[in-house]
């Protein structure tokens, strides 16, 4: 059994398991969630399952269509955990079986955990349904070939958290010091259990010991227990370059993982955690980040370093954390920088320890994106080439990883192209070439809170020379990640990814999609009327939330905020709610950030045909006579929005520039194409406004005829 705790800070990514033929297989096969009331909402879960292998079985025989349906059995609770991933359907969807080992990557994500009561016994299940079904070729009925459930369960225990202290014990440990080291480690929670390494020994009583297989022990207990941590002399025979040594001791119903630093001194009595640095930039690229070592020394000490380096100082005390940074590149030239960082005691200039800095400033370009960051691809940011050589330019390949809607599916792309310079110099845009890369939802009816991935970028740049065959300079750029559209406003690192952030008309019966970029796990909170209905932890990515006011009994009058909480300020979305017009008919489309936004039209419509003929007169009996030889049809859809807010306009010029967008119907759902040439911004004399929106509709075929 592969079995995974996880509490409200822990955050655990598993690894798929040896596949067994013919088998169900589940990495973790089972998920317990102790959860605390009032403490925020456990991290996701990212796990792996593996379809049974049921192709080429005797269940199969005299059976078409296998499919699958994975989903989450829900039984008089509010709905707690939300599934996505590849292989998730829902309770009503199925998807083919078509090979043996499908597997996927499946995430469990936890809401609405505060409104449980504290559980007693087993805790709150919640049922993981997989199961495969076939159709018969003798009587065509559906039926069951396999099954299995996954269970997630939740303990819900009272507010009072699992305390731990200290949060971070450490030991300073001298060179041949020959009697054990203890530090007191203090735990008072209603069950623990904690696995301690073999480099320490656990000591003390009131609690239980068991040796682990792989080395290291189990201690359990309940309530306030005390435990030494016991350190001793065998430390030594450890790499010391790892230091500080972190130890995850994992409490099973606490709320954290404690790191153990063990600081070992040399015997001049100083700590240092490294003793080389490399840095590395492209210039005009990227600026290298500041690196840190933790030292220790008893008194006071200084650096040494070369003038393109700078040392934060350190006061004299336990585990200094000092940073250590280099110029930018772009005021260097380039070439392999070295140096010895001499640390030296204070009082006597004694050396202490060294330091060796190696810092590579390469090249001539400069890149707009955020390093470790999200670009985006209809934003205005220029690459520039550049170079001190004359007459060269740049052969450029751009490797693209894009990845299909829903499915994640990757494909990659290869394209090389040249880069002349113009008095030494020249700008190129790629994000817009990798929009037109990028994969587009295949339909306005499949809806998934996890889309898409961003495109994954990178640039093999070779500096050549025109007169000269043996000069080159070679650069590579990876991982620039793309998402489609122009730059949010982000909150640490999370924000909307919608052109029009202003308050909406919605009506007691319509839907929107909220479309996010989610990052460091915040938290959506949903306001009705300024009283806050619940809370929802959001998946990392680009988060697409179908809104549905209907779910929450909406009346004319009701405003809902969708607001979402991040530790560098809140960001929301407003729904103001109308009286639903004279009719209801809802158009989906593909906004900038290929994602779905959707607008409930009130108003009238009207549908025409155009029909075009086209024929030859032919003389029948001396007479001319008209054949018709072919017929072409256009229909157009002219839809009135009804009243909406002017801060709605940017959403109508979004939908009027969208390449393709749907009426969405209960039954069907109709392509179209918006034509609207013009329209009426701001109209100053009115407070509401409403527009004719002009629409072709995309047939699926020549004849079909609309009446809805």
């Amino acid at each position: 059994m592969s079995l995974l705790t996880l509490n409200p800070v822990q955050q655990n990514i598993q690894v798929f398991s040896t596949a067994f033929v013919q088998d169900w297989d589940f990495n973790p096969d089972e998920i317990i969630i102790d959860y605390y009331q009032g403490t925020p909402m456990p991290n996701p879960i990212v796990g792996t399952t593996k379809i049974k292998d049921i192709l080429g079985t005797p269940a199969v025989n005299g059976m078409t269509d296998i499919r699958y349906r994975t989903y989450v059995q829900v039984s008089g609770f509010p709905e707690c955990v939300v599934m996505s991933g590849d292989l998730y359907t829902g309770s009503t969807a199925t998807n083919p079986i078509t090979a043996s080992g499908i597997q996927g990557t499946m995430t469990y994500t936890f809401q609405n955990l505060n409104l449980l009561p504290v559980s007693s016994g087993n805790g709150y299940v919640f049922n993981m349904k997989h199961v495969i079904y076939g159709t018969s070729e003798s009587t065509g009925g559906t039926i069951t070939l396999a099954s299995k459930t996954f269970p997630i369960r939740i303990n819900v225990y009272p507010d009072t958290a699992p305390i731990i202290s200290p949060a971070a014990p450490h030991f300073v440990w001298q060179i041949g010091n020959q009697e054990a080291m203890t530090v007191p480690l203090t735990i008072n929670a209603p069950h623990w259990d904690i696995r301690i390494p073999a480099i320490l020994f656990p000591g003390g009583s009131g609690f239980d010991i068991a040796t682990l297989p792989e080395g290291g022990n189990i201690v359990s207990g309940t309530g306030e227990t005390t435990i030494d941590l016991l350190l001793f002399s065998t430390i030594e025979t450890y790499d010391t370059s790892s230091n500080p040594f972190t130890i995850e001791l994992i409490v099973n119903g606490g709320l954290m993982t404690i790191p153990v630093q063990i600081m070992i001194l040399q015997n001049s009595g100083m700590f240092l955690e490294k003793t080389a640095l490399y840095f590395e930039a492209y210039k005009g690229i990227t600026t290298p980040e500041t690196q840190h070592i933790q030292t220790y020394y008893p008194g006071q000490y200084n650096f040494i370093v070369p003038p393109w380096l700078t040392v934060v100082p350190a006061p004299a005390s336990y585990s200094n954390n000092l940073g250590f940074s280099v110029l930018n590149a772009d005021s260097m030239e380039p070439g392999i920088y070295e140096a010895d960082v001499i640390v030296i005691n204070s009082e006597n200039s004694q050396e202490l320890a060294t330091i060796q800095v190696v810092y590579n400033v390469i090249g001539n370009i400069h890149l707009p994106y955020p390093k470790g960051g999200n670009a985006f691809t209809l934003d205005n940011n220029i690459v520039t080439f550049s170079s001190q050589q004359e007459n060269t330019y740049y052969d450029v390949v751009l490797k693209a990883r894009v990845f299909a809607f829903y499915t994640n599916e990757p494909k990659d792309y290869s394209f090389t192209f040249k880069v002349p310079l113009f008095n030494k110099k020249q700008e190129i845009n790629i994000g817009k070439k990798v929009d037109r890369l990028m994969s587009t939802m295949p339909d306005f009816t499949t809806h998934d809170t996890t889309p898409y991935l961003p495109a994954q970028i990178g640039l093999d740049i070779t500096e050549k020379s025109f007169s000269d065959p043996d000069y080159t300079q070679e650069y590579q750029i990876e991982n620039i990640n793309f998402i489609a559209g122009l730059s949010p406003e982000l909150y640490n690192g999370s924000g909307f990814l919608e052109v029009n952030t202003l308050p909406s008309r919605q009506t007691p019966n319509s839907y929107a999609y909220l479309n996010v970029l989610v990052a460091n796990y915040p938290y959506l909170k949903i306001f009705k009327n300024g009283e806050l209905l619940t809370t929802i932890g959001l998946l990392q990515g680009i988060v697409s939330l179908k809104v549905n006011f209907e779910t929450y009994q909406a009346k004319q009058g009701d405003i809902f905020e969708y607001q979402i909480e991040t530790s560098q300020g809140n960001f929301s979305k407003q729904y103001k709610i109308f009286p639903p017009g004279y009719d209801s008919n809802t158009i989906v489309w593909e906004n900038e950030y290929k994602l779905k936004s959707a607008l409930e039209f009130t108003g009238k419509y009207t549908l025409k045909a155009t029909l075009e003929n086209r024929g030859q007169s032919l003389q029948k009996n001396l007479v001319a006579a008209l054949v018709k030889l072919e017929n072409n049809k256009t229909y157009k859809l002219t839809i009135n929005t009804g009243y909406i807010l002017k801060s709605d306009v940017p959403s109508i010029e979004s939908l009027c520039r969208a390449k393709r967008a749907a009426l969405v119907l209960p039954n069907q759902t109709i392509n179209l194409v918006p034509i609207q040439k013009t329209i009426t911004a701001i109209d100053s004399d009115a407070a509401l406004i409403a527009y004719d929106i002009e629409f072709e509709i995309n047939r699926t075929y020549d004849e079909e005829v609309y009446t809805f």
